[in-house]
């Protein structure tokens, strides 16, 4: 699912962002202990101790440079975050992102590393 913050007057796309289905997963962390220390730290009953978790991943947030310092970013993820703490109705309890950079200058994508 993607969304789009556009500007009322022109239209103008000025910051976007998609989400797909995701989990948290063994396979997510290095070794089995930190998986079962991530399961006890996040408060699940042993009960509902599961190999693997429901959750929403942010696989992509921009941002137009025309729209800097605005604050849209933030706007967009305390979006995200209210969807699924309020009347979450999908059942996920966690956030995973794709992270790395593009910066487009002059029509160019440049790749830049994580920081």
């Amino acid at each position: 699912m993607s969304y789009a913050c556009t500007d009322s007057g022109t239209g103008k796309i000025l910051a976007y962002c998609s989400l797909a289905n995701d989990r948290g997963a063994l396979d997510n962390f290095k070794d089995k202990t930190e998986f079962n220390r991530f399961r006890k730290k996040s408060g699940f009953p042993n009960e509902k101790r599961l190999k693997s978790y429901p959750a929403v991943k942010l696989c992509r947030l921009g941002v137009d440079i025309s729209a800097k310092k605005q604050r849209l970013g933030t706007t967009i993820l305390n979006y995200i975050k209210s969807m699924f703490v309020i009347d979450n109705k999908t059942g996920c309890r966690f956030l995973t992102v794709d992270a790395y950079w593009i910066w487009l200058l002059d029509n160019r994508r440049y790749l830049l590393p994580p920081y």
